[in-house]
């Protein structure tokens, strides 16, 4: 395994330069839209990249399936590489609101992967409901309804950005359906997470090792079911986390001793 910087097609450049023989086929795994920080990933710097080097380019569309794209394909559609990318997985337990996943490929080798892949193989089949479920979600995507509820969370994404921003707040990427806001340590997002809990809001609480060493977020995931007066009143609570700021600050200087 070969780590590279996030999200730098140029850095994985340089280092699969080093590596002077490869052995077999090899995979360069990315996320679409990154579930942690909520930026997204510039699929065709990391196709020519790693097609220039022998690989296949693997993408998870988990948090992008459903809100990117003109029929909600993924970032590959959007961003117009789909037919390019040589492996797309995704879950159904986002926008296809059931339990599963999937990944697809127009390699005729990935038939090998069914006899080979052993969390595969001893997997049960998913249940008639659940894939019922998602086949219903797959269809709303694909129609004009789907397109409208992907307007919604996008005109939501930038509504709540905008607000978090004008507040001062530190996001870690642009607008889009995951928005986190960088904190100072561990302690202080933990109890700001408590305070916006204990006073009606849950958000999601991440910090090492979900997140990189230095990162402590307070992570918001949009839907379509949230509406213009649910994003006002998000924003809302984080601007009374502003202001009691300071009164946290004190107790997490007590903590410390």
């Amino acid at each position: 395994t070969i780590r590279f910087r996030h999200n730098s097609p140029e850095d994985l450049d340089k280092r699969m330069s080093r590596v002077k023989e490869k052995k077999g086929d090899f995979f360069v795994i990315i996320e679409g839209l990154y579930s942690m920080f909520g930026d997204i990933a510039p699929i065709d710097e990391f196709l020519d990249v790693t097609h220039k080097h022998g690989g296949y380019l693997y993408i998870d569309e988990a948090h992008s399936y459903g809100v990117f794209g003109e029929t909600g394909c993924g970032l590959a559609e959007a961003q117009g590489v789909l037919d390019r990318v040589d492996f797309i997985a995704g879950t159904f337990s986002k926008s296809l609101a059931s339990i599963g996943g999937f990944c697809v490929s127009k390699h005729p080798e990935f038939e090998i992967a069914r006899k080979v892949m052993r969390p595969y193989l001893f997997t049960a089949s998913p249940t008639p409901s659940n894939i019922t479920a998602a086949l219903t979600a797959v269809g709303k995507i694909n129609s004009p309804m789907g397109k409208q509820l992907r307007d919604d969370i996008w005109a939501r994404a930038e509504q709540l950005h905008a607000g978090l921003d004008k507040l001062g707040y530190d996001l870690c990427a642009e607008p889009s359906p995951v928005i986190a806001a960088r904190r100072p340590n561990e302690v202080i997002c933990a109890m700001e997470w408590n305070w916006l809990l204990e006073n009606g809001l849950y958000v999601n609480l991440a910090v090492p090792p979900g997140t990189p060493q230095s990162s402590s977020l307070l992570r918001i995931s949009l839907s379509a079911a949230h509406t213009e007066d649910d994003v006002n009143q998000i924003i809302e609570k984080f601007a009374q986390l502003k202001d009691k700021q300071a009164d946290l600050m004190q107790d997490f200087m007590k903590l410390a001793g």
